[in-house]
């Protein structure tokens, strides 16, 4: 039972033909709308979503019921895809196709039950991109899954009965409480220069340990939790109590090494975040949902601009291959991919091809110009004056190395 009741946050509703109830399911992923109005008019009980949501717009008009305006402005902020051939859905959002397994379940418990990291929010790739050691990234990304064997993990897994620090007897040994929290952490992390009480307020272990490391000070805090670690495991198991300057000397001492050896490629990428609104929070989920739906407005616009021969370039190789392939009904953006495959299949012509990003400049120019248009779809008629030189380029069919 309490893993069942894990396991249902790991399912969200999804949108295909738009048949549930526009009052009383959950289809927004923020409760019924019927809870969020005063009454529900007797006129509007049986209305669905694609009897409000029609020809790519909300027609909220033509409902009885007073819906407040911040609901109605919040709805129109979710990008909306609707498609006949799909139903309306429940999907397991641990992964893109929405197909559960015992596999994912079990990674999900990990994460989300005893871990407290939501899936959706986690990236991996700044993590194997920093300028460290293997062994320091295998490390970081043990203490990432709260993998790593403290005492309130071993407790957990009922191979201990006691769970607090070894170091102050006091608190219980979190992974967080042992590179951070307890005295004796908190007296190093001061004597390296860790003094801003900022460092200290953060409460959640993901997100402490990667501004830790995309901070000024990068080597000298993968120093200090790597020998924090060390240190406690000397004293667990060897019952050798490593005094503060000792440990002091080697945190400094390994923090100069790995400035020696990877300074000149100590660069730590930003994640690319692609959003159709930042607006409350609302719009795209991820960079494959906004590319499925810039593809499938760029047709739409094409079409109805009459054009019949049509080249579409895509610098996302996932996105071209589930368009290539068969839909799976259960994917998260299945009423998107048929609605692509309806278009390419009308009387024209048209190719969608990959391409790199270096050619790809003026898609990547105008993704970053509409992040800051505050609605959540908007046809351009004029290219931006920031976007001549990059048309110019393209015109003269200049090369960009990779």
């Amino acid at each position: 039972m309490k893993a069942l009741l894990a396991l249902r946050d790991g399912f969200e509703f999804r949108l295909g033909n738009g048949n549930s109830s526009f009052w009383f399911s959950n289809w927004s992923g923020t409760g019924k709308l019927a809870d969020k109005v005063l009454y529900v008019d007797i006129h509007d009980l049986e209305m669905s979503v694609k009897d409000v949501y029609t020809d790519g717009n909300w027609n909220f008009n033509m409902l009885y019921t007073n819906i407040p305006t911040a609901v109605t402005d919040h709805l129109k902020m979710i990008p909306v895809c609707l498609n006949s051939q799909v139903a309306d859905c429940y999907t397991w959002k641990g992964n893109l196709n929405g197909i559960y397994s015992a596999r994912d379940g079990y990674f999900w418990l990990n994460r989300n039950e005893f871990a407290g990291n939501d899936t959706d929010s986690i990236s991996w790739t700044w993590l194997w991109n920093i300028s460290a050691p293997e062994k320091l990234k295998f490390f970081l990304w043990t203490a990432l899954h709260n993998s790593l064997p403290t005492r309130e993990m071993l407790c957990h897994r009922n191979m201990l009965q006691a769970n607090h620090c070894p170091r102050c007897n006091q608190e219980i040994e979190t992974t967080l409480h042992c590179l951070r929290d307890c005295d004796f952490a908190v007296r190093l992390w001061h004597s390296i220069g860790f003094t801003d009480q900022a460092f200290y307020r953060e409460n959640d272990l993901y997100n402490w340990l990667r501004i830790g490391i995309q901070g000024k000070s990068v080597f000298m805090f993968l120093a200090a939790v790597w020998w924090l670690w060390r240190a406690r495991n000397l004293l667990c198991l060897a019952n050798e109590l490593v005094s503060l300057i000792t440990l002091r000397m080697w945190t400094e001492n390994y923090a100069h090494l790995l400035f020696r050896c990877f300074f000149k490629q100590a660069t730590v990428p930003d994640t690319k975040w692609v959003r159709w609104n930042a607006h409350r929070g609302s719009g795209f989920s991820n960079i494959l949902h906004a590319e499925l739906l810039a593809i499938y407005y760029g047709l739409v616009m094409a079409w109805e601009f009459g054009i019949t021969d049509l080249w579409c370039y895509s610098d996302s190789k996932v996105a071209i291959k589930l368009i290539s392939e068969s839909v799976n009904a259960w994917h998260h953006y299945a009423a998107i991919l048929y609605n692509i495959k309806e278009y390419l299949a009308r009387d024209w012509r048209i190719h969608i091809v990959h391409t790199f990003r270096e050619g790809n400049a003026c898609a990547d120019y105008l993704a970053k110009f509409g992040a800051a248009n505050p609605e959540a779809y908007s046809p351009i008629v004029d290219p931006p004056i920031g976007m001549n030189l990059l048309l110019l380029a393209d015109a003269c069919g200049t090369f960009f190395s990779r």
